[in-house]
């Protein structure tokens, strides 16, 4: 008796094992206690750019859009659990997502890859440096904002699995770090492994999802940390670190399975990833989204709306025009000709990604068909009126470009990353899109991204269009000694005076022979 009662408790926490990572196609392998995370970390805050300075505040509970929040946040706590008290699938997902970082993405990409990380050199690394990376980035924003969570708002409890209750009453909650950790590491294995990006990405859109489910943070919190991970990826993209990181992880997957790193992928589904995101007029999120068009429409009379006027156009000159004024350099194809070509190739992949998203999509009115109102440009209303608005291209373009261009000019992220967020709101000032469709634009934006990026001949792009960025250092000039002595033949130095164990294997401004030079990719 005793036997069958001790066989009986071990099938009874098996079972219970099992339902716990009911999620996961495969049994759960986290990285274990005797991990240790990389010493070097890829960046740290400073490093990144401040998300106070080009995203807007989060939602006050008097505005229109909290609205979507509230519901949202009522929408989670309805799927979390079964008539009779189980957790759903998507609950028990929910739950065990609460994990933060590294050791639930250890698994989540477990579960992708069908093999654990420790098979492929470098990648374990890798993915907790670009998880932290994504997560710091909401640091400066959290700690200016101070959001309250939703469990200590609307005085609930905790659900999921890891949160703890004192852990909900002392942190805050704009932006997500869960969402922001996954978002990142998404978007370089979309990258890194492009077949399996719609997987990966839809995979962490969830996790950062869940974050509502479990009650942790509010919508808000997850789609503004979508934006701030994928400027963070930005970011990561002009560190050598980060690339010799990425091409170690790449060759140890690759190698694994005998195979190279495929170049014809298909253009990221968006439907895919963000799942049936579009809002139509049968759910409860269209009322916030109607709500959020008022409030937009009242500043068409102020700057705010002269300049969503300006950005009506999204042809190719009117986005290099807008881009140049950041830049502070004419990005005209006679004297830019590589930042010319690198924008006009992204933008026609993100218009084409757009209207494949629209056509897999039920067609959606836009606000001023909808609402029967006038527009801030009644001379485009004819043109548009047949079009549907999920999703906004122009939110696409401007979070598209903004991203690509911070590889290229990083001393002015920020201000790229504001534009072309307010580029894309502009839209709902104007009346042609509802605020959702425009954060679905903004979110399909990171992933057409991270797909160009896969493709070598558009990294090469990249490359020039970055050379000729710092074209007024490119000519070979005469310079004074670096040090109190002639420095000797074949001596390779920085700028600052550091000399160099061996010629430089990194594009950039060094000493050589007592002449400032540029190396370029493939130079000595």
């Amino acid at each position: 008796m005793a036997r069958a009662s001790r066989i009986l408790l071990l099938l009874t926490c098996l079972m219970a094992v099992l339902a716990v990572h009911a999620q996961d196609d495969i049994p759960y392998y986290g990285p274990g206690p005797d991990w240790v995370p990389p010493l070097q970390a890829y960046v740290v805050a400073t490093d990144l750019p401040n998300a106070v300075n080009y995203l807007p505040a989060p939602p006050d509970t008097a505005s229109a859009a909290f609205i979507s929040d509230m519901i949202k946040w009522q929408w989670g706590k309805s799927i979390r659990q079964n008539a009779n008290g189980t957790r759903t699938t998507r609950g028990s997902q929910a739950w065990n997502d609460s994990q933060y970082g590294y050791p639930r993405w250890y698994n989540v990409l477990a579960t992708i890859f069908r093999v654990t990380l420790n098979k492929f050199p470098g990648m374990g690394g890798f993915v907790y440096n670009v998880g932290e990376a994504g997560s710091v980035s909401t640091q400066y924003a959290k700690l200016y904002h101070k959001r309250r969570r939703p469990i200590p708002q609307l005085n609930d409890t905790t659900w999921g699995r890891y949160d703890e209750y004192d852990d909900m009453l002392t942190s805050y909650s704009f932006p997500s770090s869960h969402t922001a950790f996954g978002w990142a590491v998404a978007l370089a294995i979309a990258e890194m492994v492009p077949e399996l990006a719609d997987t990966t990405l839809a995979r962490a859109y969830s996790y950062g999802e869940n974050r509502t489910i479990v009650g942790a943070h509010w919508n808000s919190d997850v789609e503004n940390a979508i934006l701030t991970a994928s400027a963070a990826v930005a970011h990561l993209h002009t560190i050598d670190a980060f690339k010799q990181g990425f091409n170690n992880a790449q060759q140890g997957y690759y190698n694994y399975y005998g195979k190279e790193p495929p170049t014809d992928t298909p253009l990221p589904n968006g439907r895919r990833i963000q799942g049936y995101s579009m809002v139509d007029t049968a759910s409860s999120y269209y009322y916030a989204d109607v709500a959020q068009y008022w409030e937009a429409k009242s500043l068409r009379d102020t700057d705010r709306g002269l300049e969503a006027q300006v950005d009506a156009s999204d042809s190719e000159r009117a986005l290099l025009q807008m881009y140049s004024n950041i830049l502070g350099k004419p990005l005209v194809i006679s004297t830019n000709p590589g930042i010319v070509h690198l924008v006009r190739a992204a933008r026609e992949a993100i218009i084409e990604s757009a209207q494949q998203m629209r056509d897999a999509a039920p067609f959606k009115k836009r606000p001023y068909v909808q609402l029967g109102e006038p527009t801030l440009l009644p001379g485009e209303e004819a043109y548009y009126a047949d079009k549907s608005s999920y999703p906004s291209t122009k939110a696409m373009l401007g979070w598209g470009l903004s991203l690509l261009l911070a590889e290229v000019a990083p001393e002015h992220n920020e201000a790229l990353l504001k534009r072309g967020y307010d580029y894309g709101q502009s839209r709902v000032i104007a009346g042609y899109n509802y605020p959702s469709d425009v954060m679905a634009g903004r979110i399909q934006a990171c992933a057409v991204i991270a797909h160009l990026h896969s493709k070598p001949e558009f990294k090469d792009m990249i490359d020039d269009a970055i050379m000729e960025y710092n074209d007024d250092l490119r000519l070979v000039t005469q310079v004074n000694d670096i040090n109190a002595h002639k420095p000797a033949p074949d001596r390779w130095y920085t700028t600052t005076g550091v000399l160099l164990t061996s010629p430089p294997e990194t594009p950039g401004i060094y000493i050589h022979n007592g002449h400032k030079v540029v190396v370029r990719i493939g130079d000595r």
